[in-house]
């Protein structure tokens, strides 16, 4: 089969490997011993697309490591750089991320914005041409020579941070740190660890200790290693780590400044970014005068790039131009310690939205070019207030564990539940590279599973069964439990009802819920 030189072909074939899910598995059957060979086929990879580690030195690598807040830590670190006003001189940033929520594209940014179609397809076929032979097909490649779908992705990231000549790459680790394939990168700049906690147990290990030890494995000889607060049995194992190659610093997030990104928990992010840029330009642009790490006094020009920062899909509130009533909320959170700031932070907004005037601080707000304001702001405010949670848990991990906190939180609760499987449109018609083709054949088994453990939890506040068993829904499509959920707000239209929706428990969730919403992805 000759491979055509198109974006929809490219996509095609990064299709026809394992998605994320497959993979993790896979790794979560065969357990850790084999997931630690990711690391040397991954070098195997790089080499076979001509490249070596020290390579990549000259990318000035930001590496980023953690459970919670990675991905918007890194969005802060791009941001602050990209916008930093450097006399005469551009800095040119790349940023690797995963996973994404609509198109893979997403993963690949540079200057602040996603990679083109164009530009993908080009370093997507000089790697997968380096493996593929044309003369046979797909299927006798699927070995452990030919990289898996996110190892692919990584290599053609890297690839075009090198042909582009970016002056930073900020780096997300995909699963752990040491094993994982990003970290081929041997000579980064700075490494940061965000906020531990428990995810992918079965591949990390079941203690904090187990997972801490994975998440430094990014750290390299001589090279600054920055982090926030952290369990005392974490921030143990990170020092001892630390203690073989570099200092650790503990920093806090007291510093005052203004983010765009919704949550308390974003200033701790924000906080290890500000630190993390401190030593990336002490390094790389020594003449200027940054300060000391967790200097009282954040420089004025990194203020810009946290005013800045946005990240889709994180802590974000969105309005339906044709639905004055309908707010979702929408927050990929998919850990225990995620979603309890995901709840902290959804009983702060939505108290102050029910009267449709969210105050303008809140920047990560969404409302479409068509929408009237100033019908939405002479509206009449609505007496009754519903809230609907939409919730998807893909993979292995305990839903249950998620579900238990959102039902705990304090002054919440949701009228409505409502389960869906990660299939984004009824007909399964959506853009190829907005899922893998695993995530289409997800069996409603696991949500119907979530579905029970929801009402079994919330047995307490209804007695009568009849009503029990309404207050939770389950659909086969993404698109279903929108127009459910759409549905529902017609019929409480009369009665002035406000309807509250959360969104979390998966990022591929909320990326399907952009899709059908029409909301694009930054």
């Amino acid at each position: 089969m000759q491979s055509k030189r198109t974006y929809k072909n490219a996509i095609e074939c990064l299709n026809t490997l394992q998605s994320r899910a497959s993979i993790l598995n896979a790794l979560e059957k065969t357990g850790p011993l084999n997931f630690s060979d990711g690391l040397s086929l991954s070098i195997n990879n790089f080499h076979t697309i001509g490249y070596e580690p020290k390579d990549y030195d000259k990318l000035n690598v930001i590496h980023v490591a953690g459970t919670k807040g990675k991905g918007s830590t890194c969005a802060f670190v791009e941001s602050i750089i990209r916008n930093y006003p450097l006399k005469n001189k551009r800095i040119r940033t790349g940023l690797y991320t995963s996973p994404h929520l609509v198109s893979v594209r997403e993963r690949i940014r540079m200057d602040g914005k996603q990679i083109s179609e164009e530009k993908f397809t080009k370093y997507f076929f000089d790697c997968w041409d380096k493996f593929y032979n044309t003369t046979t097909t797909v299927n006798d490649h699927m070995d452990d020579n030919f990289p898996n779908y996110y190892r692919l992705v990584t290599l053609v990231a890297f690839h075009a941070f090198v042909e582009e000549q970016v002056d930073v790459v900020i780096l997300e680790v995909g699963i752990g740190g040491e094993y994982d394939t990003t970290n081929v990168v041997k000579s980064p700049i700075v490494c940061g660890i965000t906020s531990l906690g428990y995810d992918h147990q079965l591949l990390l290990g079941e203690t904090i200790n187990e997972i801490a030890w994975h998440k430094a494995g990014i750290f390299k000889k001589k090279v600054p290693a920055l982090t926030v607060e952290q369990p005392k049995k974490a921030y143990e194992v990170l020092k001892q780590r630390a203690a073989e190659k570099e200092v650790i610093y503990s920093i806090d997030s007291k510093n005052s400044f203004h983010i765009r990104l919704n949550g308390r928990h974003q200033k701790i992010n924000a906080a290890l970014a500000i630190e993390l840029c401190r030593v990336w330009f002490q390094t790389c642009h020594s003449n200027l005068n940054i300060g000391g790490l967790s200097s009282d006094k954040v420089p004025q020009e990194f203020l810009i790039g946290l005013e800045k920062t946005r990240l889709s899909g994180r802590g974000q509130i969105i309005k339906i131009p044709t639905m004055d009533q309908l707010t979702f909320y929408c927050d990929g959170a998919h850990t225990v310690e995620s979603i309890q700031c995901c709840m902290d932070w959804f009983r702060e907004t939505a108290f102050q939205d029910y009267s449709s005037k969210i105050p303008m601080y809140f920047k990560n707000y969404y409302v479409p070019q068509s929408r009237d304001n100033a019908n939405q702001e002479n509206s009449a405010a609505p007496t009754n207030v519903k809230r609907i949670l939409l919730f998807n848990c893909t993979g292995k991990r305990s839903g249950l564990d998620l579900l238990k906190v959102i039902t705990a939180s304090p002054y919440i609760q949701f009228d409505y539940a409502v389960f869906c499987a990660n299939v984004v449109y009824s007909d399964n018609h959506s853009e190829p590279d907005s899922k893998g083709p695993a995530l289409s054949t997800i069996s409603l088994t696991n949500q119907e599973s979530f579905k029970n453990d929801w009402l079994s939890l919330i047995a307490q506040q209804e007695t009568n069964n009849n009503i029990l068993e309404q207050r939770a829904h389950l659909f086969p499509s993404i698109e279903h439990a929108i127009n459910w959920i759409k549905e529902y707000v017609v019929r409480g239209t009369e009665n002035n009802t406000h309807v509250q929706v959360l969104v979390s428990g998966s990022l591929h969730l909320v990326g399907g819920v952009l899709e059908v919403l029409g909301v694009d992805v930054e």
